[in-house]
């Protein structure tokens, strides 16, 4: 598995999963490169009777004959689709492969692993019964977002170390929560900060972004989120805009006060 800080780019395609001592392996085709394999013609024309030769190619995983929709809006095709080395590649009709695990796709769908935005699963994806997520995995999903509506770890470094020391059936992305963090300056406490305490939250979200959060959520129908005013979160939220960091809000209301509620998160 792999936690998605901020300032990475890589995207693996065979997760690691470990549990109870057990390493399985689950392949995931999440958004990567698509190779075209095979030899090139050469620029003068080819006679039918001496076609170019193609030596076979190795591959960890090839999937066979499936369905692929990869993601970018073209329509679908029929084809085959190998990994190798961390590699996605489509190689060319009537090139021979050899693989080490060959998985017949013939009816299914081949496509990029879903990332669920919106859940929960903060604690889950630590606890050594849960982390490998299968509910997620089976449903095809392959990346989660954690940290939502204002809930979850603030110490973003730690969260991703320790799932990266024990693995997790899926790739996280994390929210820094702002309820979390307000909570550990203020606790639950009805009260606007004073300029020490905006100081000491600005200090724990810049920290936050440097060790790869991806934004700042709120849940402001929830305590302690629900304490802080626009001002205080506009402030906050400039602090996780420097860093590039997304603003991710459960609005303070969804009923008479939603157009207000609409208007504070832009």
């Amino acid at each position: 598995m792999h936690c998605h800080r901020s300032n990475q780019s890589g995207r693996p395609l065979v997760l690691q999963v470990l549990d109870a001592g057990l390493r399985v392996t689950r392949v995931f085709l999440i958004s990567a490169t698509i190779l075209l394999l095979g030899t090139l013609d050469h620029p003068r024309t080819l006679s039918a009777q001496n076609p170019p030769k193609r030596e076979p190619i190795s591959v960890d995983i090839l999937l066979r004959g499936g369905t692929v929709i990869d993601g970018t809006g073209s329509g679908s095709q029929t084809c085959d689709v190998a990994i190798t080395k961390g590699k996605l590649i489509l190689p060319k009709a009537g090139t021979q492969i050899d693989a080490v695990w060959e998985i017949d796709c013939t009816g299914l769908i081949v496509c990029p692993g879903f990332i669920d935005l919106h859940n929960h699963s903060d604690g889950e994806i630590e606890n050594a019964e849960t982390r490998a997520a299968m509910n997620y995995v089976m449903q095809g999903c392959s990346t989660l977002v954690t940290g939502n509506c204002g809930f979850g770890p603030i110490k973003v470094a730690a969260y991703y170390d320790h799932i990266d020391e024990y693995g997790a059936g899926t790739n996280i992305a994390h929210l820094l929560p702002q309820g979390g963090l307000r909570k550990a300056v203020l606790d639950s406490s009805r009260v606007a900060p004073t300029e020490p305490q905006i100081q000491k939250m600005l200090r724990l979200a810049e920290q936050a972004m440097s060790d790869g959060a991806w934004g700042m959520s709120t849940g402001l129908i929830y305590v302690p989120s629900s304490y802080a005013n626009t001002q205080e979160l506009t402030t906050l939220a400039k602090a996780v805009a420097h860093h590039g960091g997304i603003y991710v809000s459960h609005i303070r209301g969804e009923g008479t006060n939603l157009l207000e509620s609409v208007n504070e998160a832009i």
